[in-house]
């Protein structure tokens, strides 16, 4: 999948979102594909995805050997269009199977991009439990919030809370009127989520590191019970921010 993002100074960054075949000989069909959109290309490009290859013996971890021939034709490509690996923070490893751990994942981009953007920086996430995957985060900047006082905006994600029903019926009693009612709803729930609910960004960071963590220490050890139990919880947090962008 390729789209690209238009900005004001009428021109654009072009964004590909790259899945690989497994089997070496359909992978070169992909190659062939970015050699051709390479050719014309002036725009800023970043590639990101399941490249299904790593590009050199570091990006391996088990199973049979390195072998060079099997990832010659994606170094071939990668050179030839003039890509460059923006590199990565957080776990070497992108997939897991058994006792096989390889980098297939990676982001790409051209002379352009790293150009334009040279603040870009990718990090390697924690694994979800029904993934072999890792989910790859892709900042274009530092992010920058303004100061000054939000409105009041209800957050989909607060049904998903066990307590939140109890809370929002003991708010809306506390009104005469549907405006104090609504009032008082709307004093409470900040209350609430402030001190139970809790910044859906702030759980989800937490998560982050406390799996970061716990990665570290179990990796060679065969019981992923702590592990898959703040997954579990990770995966919720993920819900939750998701249905504040509905």
């Amino acid at each position: 999948m390729q789209v690209k993002h238009p900005s004001s100074q009428d021109e654009g960054c072009i964004f590909s979102a790259i899945y690989d075949n497994p089997a070496p000989v359909q992978r070169r069909e992909l190659w062939a594909r970015l050699h051709s959109l390479a050719q014309d290309l002036k725009d800023p490009w970043l590639l990101v995805g399941d490249f299904n290859s790593i590009l050199s013996p570091t990006e391996k971890l088990g199973g049979a050997p390195f072998n060079s021939s099997r990832t010659r034709d994606f170094q071939e490509c990668v050179n030839d269009i003039g890509l460059h690996d923006l590199g990565f923070t957080g776990p070497a490893y992108t997939w897991f199977r058994l006792g096989l751990r390889e980098r297939l994942d990676r982001d790409l981009a051209n002379n352009t991009w790293v150009a334009t953007l040279p603040e870009a920086a990718v990090h390697h996430l924690p694994r979800m439990r029904k993934s072999d995957h890792r989910s790859i985060l892709v900042c274009l900047t530092h992010p920058h919030h303004p100061a000054g006082r939000k409105p009041f905006c209800f957050l989909a994600a607060w049904l998903t809370h066990a307590s939140f029903q109890s809370m929002a019926a003991n708010a809306l009693a506390e009104g005469s009127s549907f405006t104090g009612s609504a009032d008082a709803f709307v004093k409470d729930v900040t209350i609430w989520n402030s001190e139970v609910f809790g910044h859906i960004t702030k759980r989800k960071d937490q998560l982050l590191r406390w799996l970061e963590r716990l990665e570290k220490v179990a990796q060679g050890h065969g019981d992923d019970t702590q592990l898959n139990q703040v997954r579990e919880k990770l995966e919720l947090v993920l819900f939750q921010e998701e249905l504040t962008w509905c």
